[in-house]
């Protein structure tokens, strides 16, 4: 039996009378579900139109209670990444997928040689097929937005919205 992670239910965007038929999806547990829309439709117009209160329809995760989109409250477990997300060249791999606890929690929990046994560890899991050691100018979008997505997920994300990531 596959898990159940979450559901949409009558997701539109803009007003109800100009709004095109609503979107209802499942997801369960390793699906990758792909949504396409002949209009211009990035992350970025998303989180606007999110924080704007323009979108419309409930998202619930497994064993959580819907939240209404309209209302723009926070949404810990959803991450976006757009397209032109980037990793900061100055800084490690290892540094990048963590950079929010180091920033965070810089003598308190972050450990140097720690981050790079996790990060190690997150993409063997992933199947991430990246060297540690390669600078961060060296890698390519496809291997930069991999690692994107594996930050995604130290950042407990349930729901990663891709836009047009190569």
């Amino acid at each position: 039996m596959r898990e159940h992670l979450l559901t949409i239910q009558n997701f539109y965007f803009g007003s109800a009378a100009s709004h095109p038929p609503a979107l209802n999806l499942s997801v369960y547990q390793k699906e990758l579900i792909s949504v396409c829309s002949s209009s211009y439709l990035s992350v970025e117009t998303l989180l606007e139109a999110y924080h704007n209160h323009l979108l419309n329809g409930t998202i619930a995760f497994s064993g959580q209670p819907a939240v209404s989109l309209s209302k723009g409250l926070s949404l810990k477990h959803v991450r976006c990444i757009s397209q032109n997300a980037r990793l900061i060249s100055s800084l490690s791999i290892t540094d990048n997928i963590f950079a929010l606890r180091k920033h965070r929690f810089p003598q308190i929990c972050y450990n140097v040689r720690h981050a790079r046994i996790a990060a190690l560890d997150l993409l063997k899991d992933l199947q991430i097929p990246i060297d540690l050691n390669t600078p961060v100018t060296q890698l390519t979008d496809a291997q930069s937005h991999l690692l994107l997505i594996a930050k995604a997920f130290v950042q407990s994300a349930k729901l990663v919205l891709l836009d047009n990531v190569t």
